[in-house]
């Protein structure tokens, strides 16, 4: 029978958070690990944000959202999978597709 799974064409950028992710190993990423992974001289991270009037607001607060964005994006893809943990908090690790289109093109 053929294959019928669709072909995925993966952006310069896409490619990068996928090799980050799966760098990671067995344990994964969060959000924020891998925006720091992906960033990490960013200047986003030291500015505030949601700030108030009455109150400082988050350094840095939007770009774990940024890395998990990223992350959601390879798990729509099927290249990542989200795992919560008792915490709620997701981790994003490599699936086998994933792996297997890492080293299709490793193999170019």
């Amino acid at each position: 029978m053929p294959d019928t799974t669709p072909k995925v064409t993966l952006t310069a950028f896409q490619r990068r958070a996928l090799e980050a992710i799966a760098a990671a190993g067995e344990r994964g990423h969060t959000g924020r690990s891998l925006a720091q992974e992906l960033w990490p001289d960013s200047p986003a991270w030291d500015r505030r944000t949601r700030g108030r009037n009455e109150r400082n607001g988050a350094i840095g607060g939007t770009m774990p959202m940024k890395g998990g964005r990223a992350a959601r994006t390879l798990d729509d893809l099927g290249l990542v999978r989200i795992e919560d943990t008792e915490w709620h908090q997701p981790f994003f690790k490599i699936t086998a597709r994933g792996r297997e289109l890492l080293a299709e093109r490793s193999d170019d």
